[in-house]
């Protein structure tokens, strides 16, 4: 697979992210790494690091295995960045390709939650981010930006995984015991929508991946304490079992090299 060349710009988070993609690109191409899968696991803020690396950087071409826990949420920062909301997405809708078997439709904002719309504003440079002050001619800068619909001179983002076992973990149903307020749920499931979206159309029906929405999370990115849907047991543990077990299979040569969250990558020994 081709690597794009992302012209770096002050303030983009498509040319910072080259910063994680030069990390996976050191660690396949290193002594870490020297034959065998490569996996990568990334949560929140981490899965859209392993999503830029992928659709920009090239590192679908050496990955075997992604694991994305709740987003990735930088797939299209300007509709997140929208004031009012830009819409409300339904997640895994009845005939979604690529959503688990026992996975249930739902609804999520696009647009960026208090506290989450301050850290684009920052990591961006550009302000009012999702507030009733943001300047509208921001938007197609955030655009310019997003794993989704992103642009650099001269680069061109691939959605287009075929050699990558992908699966991406979303929180479809949330404890209000625990969540309910201005920042829970947040967009992590609409915006992984996004980019989930742009695999399926590219890859088709043959796609390898996919989407569980599990249940019962007790915070807004509440993966690991909520149910799989599928197994009706802890998401945690089926996470856990899918990148260990069957594509980063210890129990056959191989061994984990930085196994903590948010990033699991695997070796053969």
């Amino acid at each position: 697979m081709g690597r794009s060349v992302v012209k770096r710009e002050r303030g983009s988070l498509l040319a910072a992210a080259c910063r994680p993609a030069t990390f996976l690109s050191y660690i396949n191409s290193s002594s870490l790494h020297s034959s065998g899968a490569m996996c990568a696991q990334g949560a929140s803020a981490g899965s859209a690091q392993v999503a830029y690396s992928m659709a920009w950087y090239g590192a679908a071409g050496y990955l075997t295995n992604v694991e994305l826990i709740v987003g990735p949420v930088f797939s299209e920062i300007d509709q997140g960045c929208t004031y009012p909301n830009a819409a409300t997405p339904t997640v895994c809708a009845a005939g979604t390709p690529y959503c688990s078997p026992k996975t249930l439709p739902w609804s999520d904002a696009v647009i960026y939650v208090p506290s989450d719309n301050s850290y684009v504003s920052a990591w961006s440079g550009l302000p009012a981010c999702a507030t009733s002050s943001v300047n509208s001619a921001n938007y197609p800068l955030w655009k310019a930006m997003g794993i989704v619909d992103g642009s650099s001179s001269g680069a061109t983002p691939t959605f287009n995984y075929s050699n990558t076992t992908k699966h991406a973990w979303l929180c479809s149903t949330l404890n209000q015991t625990n969540c309910g307020n201005s920042s829970c749920p947040n967009n992590t499931s609409s915006q992984g929508k996004y980019f989930y979206d742009a695999i399926s159309a590219a890859e088709g029906l043959s796609s390898n991946l996919v989407v569980t929405g599990v249940t019962g999370c007790t915070s807004a990115e509440g993966v690991s304490t909520a149910t799989d849907p599928d197994s009706n047991g802890p998401a945690y543990s089926a996470i856990t079992a899918y990148a260990q077990q069957l594509l980063c299979p210890l129990n056959v040569g191989y061994s984990m090299w930085g196994a903590a969250a948010p990033h699991i990558f695997c070796q053969k020994t």
